[in-house]
């Protein structure tokens, strides 16, 4: 069993329909949904999207620590929550980002990366360290020397200032399918463009290496900041 902390949009917005009719998932229901991308095959495209479904990481996947079990980590969640207020999100753009088309912000607001830096920091305690396999697997990636760092210390290279929220909507795409999709989804993201607020943070599971992850949890932002 894998776990991860995400923000994952609220499931009656226009925000999360959209994320989820691009990658044919709903890791909150669990079920298919049908493509608001007629003019392109996007199951091809959104192999990795919808295998984690529509989300921004804040920590990313990870086992259990053998001390720990699913109930502390839900019980830490929700004392974190608790003394958390809401995060700024601002606007969304729909970007190319490194081969692949994600939402990201139009302008980062700076309390943006404190927060995923401190869920980074707070759950770590939770994480397994990684076995040999999953190191070889993020190293397969051009890491930067503090990328390295990053991984061996927390568990995922792109932490702290290598941090960047994106929500990720395709593969890794070539140029030739990467722009006409990307201005095709921007067309269809327009009418929904207003800005956001981080209100609730997400733990998902993945039971299986080949299975979807899928929402276990969402706990609200309570404090008054």
């Amino acid at each position: 069993m894998r776990y991860a902390i995400y923000y994952l949009p609220p499931s009656d917005s226009a925000l999360w329909r959209f994320g989820c009719s691009v990658i044919g998932y709903d890791s909150s229901s669990g079920e298919d949904v049908k493509s608001c991308v007629p003019a392109f095959d996007m199951k091809p495209l959104t192999t990795e999207p919808a295998r984690y479904g529509f989300h921004a990481t804040l920590k990313a996947p990870f086992r259990l620590a053998e001390d720990v079990s699913e109930p502390d980590l839900i019980a830490a969640m929700t004392a974190f929550a608790r003394a958390q207020a809401p995060v700024d999100l601002g606007y969304l753009a729909v970007k190319r980002i490194a081969g692949f088309i994600a939402l990201a912000p139009k302008t980062p607001p700076s309390q943006l990366g404190d927060f995923a830096a401190l869920c980074v920091q707070t759950f770590d305690e939770f994480r397994a360290p990684m076995n040999a396999d999953e190191r070889l697997r993020r190293l397969r990636a051009p890491l930067t020397y503090s990328q390295q760092r990053y991984l061996d210390r927390w568990g995922y290279p792109y932490v702290l200032d290598e941090f960047r929220f994106h929500m990720t909507l395709t593969d890794s795409l070539p140029d030739d399918v990467s722009e006409p999709l990307r201005q095709a989804l921007h067309q269809i993201y327009a009418p929904i463009d207003v800005a956001h607020i981080i209100n609730d943070i997400s733990l998902c599971g993945q039971s299986q290496p080949n299975e979807r992850f899928r929402e276990i949890a969402r706990f609200r932002l309570q404090s008054a900041g």
